[in-house]
């Protein structure tokens, strides 16, 4: 029986480094941790770990030591051909119940990716090089996501080119020129901007103001989400204003480690915006406000309590639905309303989107599909809950 009982504890091993090398948590090409600190990982004995990792030897997993570090090898040519190669990096512990990050999107498409018969493998961006590239291509994998935090960390500028002319599909939520090749499901920021703004004149609110760091007018989503804005507020026959564009305020403070950095945070924030917010709030008599995050709204709503502005005069509402499990959401005022961009959906139907392109459904041209955002608010008292907006017209071939 303990013989029976070290094999299933050391084949647990196995699997668990196994889906550790899954998830990206140790990235191909890289060396595996010494068998003491994997000991600590996993919370097993390291003689148990030293088994797991000679059985990972003896199946080509690792490179044997020989005095060297062990590096984890990359997939023999052909290997990944039932796989799909998840650019993201995986889930972070401090997100897991935040619906509006990222990580939501990559794990609703590992759970697409196995109803489709394929596995998921997660690769941390920033260690895709051109030689990881090329050791990934020659894997052959079923196709590549690119979740919308990918872009920024890239270390290979020519991703979508590299893998059309490998005739290796890739799939993006991201609408930036360099994947204008590629197919696309993005979130429909225009009708995101609209919904948030019938909220507000559903408010009795009139003359209503969008206030971004000038960092994130190079989002692809920032043309469509002040568009969404401007038709709104004109269907409505109200004023249009001219975004105000605050200069961006340097972070240093990791405001997850505690509430002393999250007040610091808010301090230096809030006074930073009211430099930027009294002119226009006094000139153009502002009573809503648009800005382009859940964060972005905690820092404005406390500036506005610093200019005297009393609380219900001026509604602030946010994007991304991450106000509720913020940092923040203890020692600060949330926005009023938030945007819900649907992350868990947006993976599925990602991975949706790959099949058919797999299978042939698609035309030669790349499909692009929107997906309309959800509004989370309360109710407007005496007008209807409107929590979503009619199906927006397909980019791209329909389906």
């Amino acid at each position: 029986m303990p013989g029976g009982r070290n094999a299933r504890t050391r084949q647990d091993a196995i699997l668990r480094l196994r889906q550790l090398i899954a998830d990206g948590r140790f990235a191909v090409g890289t060396p595996l941790p010494s068998e003491r600190e994997l000991a600590r990982i996993l919370g097993l004995p390291q003689p148990t770990v030293h088994r797991a990792v000679a059985a990972l030897e003896a199946d080509g997993t690792v490179s044997p030591a020989d005095g060297h570090p062990r590096l984890i090898h990359p997939p023999i040519p052909g290997t990944l051909d039932r796989t799909v190669v998840v650019l993201g990096g995986g889930r972070q512990a401090k997100h897991t119940e935040a619906p509006g990050f990222s990580d939501h999107l990559q794990q609703a498409a590992h759970a697409a990716a196995a109803q489709q018969g394929w596995t998921g493998l997660a690769f941390d961006p920033r260690l895709l090089d051109e030689a990881a590239l090329d050791r990934l291509i020659a894997g052959r994998p079923v196709g590549v996501l690119l979740s919308d935090l990918a872009n920024r960390r890239l270390a290979v500028a020519d991703l979508a080119a590299r893998l059309a002319a490998a005739r290796i599909p890739l799939v993006a939520c991201d609408d930036s020129p360099a994947y204008a090749s590629c197919d696309r499901c993005i979130s429909d920021h225009a009708a995101g901007a609209g919904l948030l703004v019938d909220w507000l004149v559903a408010r009795g609110r009139r003359r209503l103001l969008m206030a971004w760091e000038r960092s994130v007018q190079s989002g692809w989503w920032y043309q469509p989400r002040v568009a969404g804005y401007r038709a709104a507020l004109t269907t409505a026959g109200l004023p249009v204003f001219d975004p105000v564009h605050v200069a961006p305020l340097v972070d240093r403070l990791d405001v997850w480690a505690g509430d002393g950095p999250v007040r610091a945070w808010i301090e230096d924030h809030s006074r930073h915006w009211v430099g930027w917010l009294t002119e226009p709030l006094r000139r153009e008599r502002i009573d809503g406000i648009l800005v382009h995050t859940d964060g972005d709204a905690f820092a404005v709503r406390a500036a506005l309590t610093v200019m005297g502005v009393a609380d219900g005069d001026v509604d602030v509402v946010g994007y991304d639905d991450v106000a509720r499990t913020s940092p923040f959401a203890s020692l600060a005022a949330p926005p009023l309303a938030t945007i819900d961009k649907l992350y868990p959906l947006q993976g599925e139907r990602l991975i949706h989107l790959l099949a058919d392109r797999v299978l042939g459904r698609l035309p030669k041209h790349p499909e692009v599909r929107l997906l309309p955002p959800r509004l989370v608010a309360p109710a407007v008292p005496d007008a209807p809950a409107q929590v979503s907006r009619p199906p927006p017209r397909q980019r791209g071939a329909a389906r």
